[in-house]
C-alpha cells in the first residue's frame, strides 16, 4: 500500500513539533519536510549530523517517515533559462517594523 504524506510547507508557520503531532493524529504515514520556518535549516543539516539525528528523532517519536525534503522556494527556476527577468529572482531581503521581508 502506497503511504499517505503531507506536504509541510503549508504550515511553515507552525513550529515542526506542533506540526508533526498533529500530522500524526490526522493519520498520514509521513511528510515531505519544507526547508522553510523552523522546520529545517539545510546549512544546519549539512555541519551538524546532532541537529539531523534530532529531526529524526522528532519524527519517529510520532511514528512518521520522512519520506522527502523540499526546496520548493529556492528549486523553482531550476530549468529555466536565465534571462533578465529572472537574473535577479534572490533579491536581497529587508526586514520591515513588522518584521516581514519586503524586496
Amino acid at each position: 500500500m502506497r503511504p499517505v504524506t503531507l506536504f509541510s510547507g503549508q504550515w511553515a508557520d507552525m513550529p515542526l513539533d506542533t506540526f508533526l503531532k498533529k500530522v500524526s493524529s490526522w493519520g498520514y504515514d509521513g511528510v515531505e519536510l519544507a526547508c522553510s520556518g523552523d522546520h529545517l535549516d539545510v546549512a544546519k543539516a549539512a555541519r551538524d549530523k546532532k541537529y539531523c539525528k534530532l529531526i529524526k528523532d522528532k519524527f519517529a517519536s510520532r511514528n512518521l517517515n520522512l519520506w522527502a525534503i523540499s526546496n520548493h522556494l529556492a528549486g523553482q527556476l531550476v530549468c529555466v533559462p536565465m534571462f533578465s527577468v529572472r537574473r535577479n529572482w534572490r533579491a536581497k531581503r529587508t526586514p520591515n517594523a513588522n518584521g516581514l521581508s519586503i524586496r
